[in-house]
């Protein structure tokens, strides 16, 4: 069954026969074709009524995972409940598959990272050619190899680059200065933008500008950062501090002092830093649990 079709269905039941106000039925539809985009891209799937409840699953935890928050996903889960209610109620489907769904997992406190090998693979193999991906591989390069906040990658001017000595002054949180590194990387990704920059017509000196010169908004920044990898890998709310997150965590898993980090991500104080120590710790714990011959069940 067309997806539009029932979901058109759906919110004409919710405004005409629920008396719902025109912005929650359109936080519905927004809910929905999230889900919709995400079972065709990631799944394969074209038609709502064939899903099962692993499908739906997978969904809701990828949306915890990659770093929306706790109320957006409830807010989602409800509204596939109400969908899936409506399509059993009317004989679309044979059974609700969100009956009886499991409830989201308590929040751990830490922030996700995704993994060195998951970046790799999605920087390696992406090969930009129009000017806007140009830019925005930049922009992700740069974030992944400096840990640099979001905000602080639109307040970025061309003065503040020093691409031969391979770092960048940036005013962090209380307009705080810091010198941040630009690897190899992305020093690549932003002499390739920054060759093709003028096309955008720049009215200003930041580094990143949209289409029509203007300096790019943070909001801007996290629609562009998600969009990528959502449709690079199926990476679903994946936004600056995640890129921020990874930075700080692999560099820990790579010998990295905190002392060192701190200075990096421009914290403070040392607490806001510790927190990456446990992530660290889960991984050693993890891997030896897998590798010690005496943790083996055989």
């Amino acid at each position: 069954m067309d997806p539009n079709t029932l979901l058109d269905r759906f919110l004409t039941y919710l405004a005409a026969e629920r008396n719902l106000s025109p912005n929650t039925v359109e936080a519905y539809r927004r809910d929905l074709t999230q889900f919709f985009e995400y079972l065709r891209e990631g799944w394969g799937v074209n038609d709502p009524t064939q899903v099962t409840r692993k499908e739906i699953r997978r969904y809701l935890s990828s949306l915890v995972r990659y770093g929306f928050k706790r109320s957006s996903v409830k807010r989602k889960q409800s509204a596939l409940r109400r969908f899936y209610r409506f399509l059993h109620r009317e004989g679309w489907i044979p059974s609700n598959p969100v009956v009886r769904l499991p409830g989201l997992k308590p929040e751990r406190g830490l922030p996700e990272a995704l993994s060195e090998e998951t970046l790799r693979r999605v920087l390696d193999q992406w090969r930009p050619e129009k000017p806007i991906e140009i830019r925005d591989r930049a922009m992700i390069e740069f974030l992944y190899a400096s840990g640099m906040r979001g905000s602080e990658l639109t307040g970025l001017r061309l003065g503040d680059l020093d691409l031969q000595q391979q770092v960048a002054r940036v005013l962090g949180k209380g307009r705080k200065e810091r010198f941040v590194p630009i690897g190899r990387k992305a020093k690549e990704a932003l002499q390739a933008y920054l060759e093709i920059r003028p096309e955008f017509r720049p009215r200003t000196d930041h580094v990143f500008v949209t289409r029509t010169g203007r300096p790019l908004t943070r909001t801007h920044l996290w629609q562009r950062i998600r969009k990528t990898f959502q449709r690079l890998a199926f990476l679903y709310g994946v936004h600056p501090h995640v890129l921020r997150h990874s930075f700080a965590t692999h560099l820990l898993d790579h010998g990295a002092d905190l002392r060192s980090i701190q200075e990096l991500l421009g914290h403070k104080s040392i607490t806001a830093t510790q927190i990456y120590t446990q992530l660290s710790l889960e991984k050693t714990l993890e891997e030896y649990h897998r590798s010690h011959p005496r943790e083996s069940d055989e």
